[in-house]
């Protein structure tokens, strides 16, 4: 369910539009919905982490929700990358709504060498 057919439409603070699709701000995480088809590369990496950072920051509970409505693929090396810049990890939860995505995300876990939950639905996702 894409960000606005849910019922957090109504908390949105800002939407910001990439290149890859719309990021949504809310007081206390981000969620992304990129475009189908479209690939994840080092500089969206960096872009999402510094809006992360910058509106969670100072506070203590902040997160990041890749809401994955769409198929979509990632550039690992571009991920991996971002993480010389890193100073604070935030949580994140995937929402996943596809076999397919998930078998996705299990791979990407591995990969990445990090566990991250995965959600069936938006609303779960940001509990």
């Amino acid at each position: 369910m894409k960000v606005l057919d849910s019922s957090l439409k109504k908390d949105i603070l800002k939407v910001i539009h990439l290149e890859q699709g719309p990021v949504y701000i809310f007081d206390q995480f981000i969620i992304s919905e990129f475009n189908e088809g479209i690939t994840v590369y080092e500089e969206c990496y960096l872009r999402l982490y510094e809006m992360v950072d910058t509106c969670g920051s100072n506070k203590k509970y902040f997160g990041f929700v890749p809401n994955r409505i769409n198929s979509y693929a990632v550039d690992v090396q571009g991920y991996k990358g971002v993480l010389k810049y890193v100073k604070r990890y935030y949580p994140t939860a995937f929402v996943m709504y596809t076999k397919r995505m998930k078998m996705a995300a299990y791979f990407e876990k591995y990969i990445y060498g990090t566990q991250f939950p995965t959600f069936s639905d938006l609303e779960s996702a940001v509990e």
